[in-house]
């Protein structure tokens, strides 16, 4: 591999990194601020590069420079990096003291075996061995959890590359199967660990790139499907779900419900309180609603203020149970107005029977509790 020229093969790929970094900032304004993790991970790019550049020029630098703070600001990055993917998955980077005094000491050895004790081997494996630990976190960071996107596979994939690179370069060194006297050093081990650690920040900040689309689309179809003040399903979106769910019921045999909720005198909350108040109301039912629900319950707003909530594999008792335990946890006193609600509710009666027809005999049965009195069920 002599014929690769390393600082060639690090300036190119550093360049491409820097213009990955520059497409994601220049994406950053069209995101929304539930997309997390951009600013950090753009951070620990941007450093990255003038730790890339240190090592570049470290010839022509002191060695405080060109190798202490250029391996000072490799650390820095990559903590900058951690944070990203962990305010991906909104999580927040915790023990700053520790991780602090670490990279403190991590330098301090560094300088030690530069300035005091010159030791380019030892300072080769010992980065090696430190920055593939992190890689293998950052690669843990991407992949964990569900679903398994591209964008997480290929970010995961990329770190794991450095990864296995970098533990391969420090075993090497440690093995004396490679013994290279300088950074830039044209043995082949040096050459490969040089282009793979490059190309793991480049693949792995277009990965990242890829994640935040994922997640951008994610966050377009929640707001496409959801009710922005409740978080409830919008109207359309509860049909299409009580239809997919009704078809999925006939061919089990199993029975499904629905109940239809309408917050009682609304209207006078609205007028005696002010909007701002019959909003929270909004919010507190739905909230109030959702701690009583199972998984797999759906809640949806039927418009204005009145909630539909599909009940799959549910019998028409439990059904009424559901619905008394929801009744109960609305007179439960709060600091809002005090509010209740009237339940209609509806259990398939045949194989054939559809979205409409189902909702329609909910509706008549609300119909009857408001009709009775409110605060029922019918």
């Amino acid at each position: 591999m002599s014929f690769v020229e390393p600082r060639t093969l690090v300036f190119v790929i550093s360049a491409l990194t820097a213009l990955s970094a520059l497409i994601l900032l220049a994406m950053r304004q069209s995101f929304s601020p539930t997309v997390r993790g951009i600013n950090s991970w753009t951070t620990g790019i941007w450093v990255f590069l003038a730790c890339s550049l240190l090592f570049n020029f470290r010839e022509t630098l002191p060695p405080i420079a060109g190798i202490v703070l250029a391996n000072f600001l490799l650390a820095v990055s990559l903590i900058f990096m951690v944070s990203g993917l962990l305010r991906y998955h909104g999580r927040q980077l915790t023990h700053y003291l520790l991780i602090g005094v670490a990279t403190l000491a991590f330098t301090a050895v560094i300088a030690w075996f530069t300035l005091v004790q010159p030791n380019f081997q030892f300072r080769l494996a010992f980065v090696s061995t430190l920055i593939g630990i992190i890689l293998a976190g950052l690669s843990y960071l991407a992949l964990a959890g569900r679903p398994l996107t591209t964008g997480r596979i290929v970010t995961g994939a990329a770190f794991l590359l450095g990864t296995i690179t970098s533990f391969l370069r420090s075993i090497s060194v440690v093995l004396r199967l490679d013994q290279p006297n300088t950074f830039f050093d044209l043995s082949g081990f040096q050459v490969l660990y040089l282009g793979a650690f490059n190309v793991t920040f480049f693949i792995g900040t277009l990965g990242f790139i890829l994640m935040i689309n994922e997640r951008l689309r994610e966050v377009l179809q929640f707001n496409a499907e959801h009710d922005e003040l409740s978080g409830a399903l919008n109207r359309r979106a509860f049909f299409e779900r009580t239809t997919t769910e009704l078809a999925a019921s006939q061919q089990l045999k199993r029975p499904v419900s629905v109940l239809i909720l309408d917050l009682d005198n609304f209207k006078s909350i609205n007028d005696n309180h002010g909007h701002h108040f019959g909003d929270q109301v909004i919010i507190d039912f739905c909230n109030t609603v959702r701690s009583v629900l199972r998984p797999g319950d759906v809640l949806g707003r039927y418009g204005g203020e009145e909630f539909v909530i599909l009940l799959p594999n549910t019998t028409s008792k439990t059904a009424i149970e559901i619905a008394n335990r929801i009744r109960t946890a609305l007179h439960v006193p709060r600091n809002l107005p005090p509010y209740t609600a009237s339940v209609g509710v509806a259990t398939t009666l045949s194989k054939v029977e559809d979205t409409d027809s189902l909702l329609i005999r909910a509706d008549k049965a609300l119909y009857r509790a408001k009709s009775q009195g409110r605060d029922r069920i019918e």
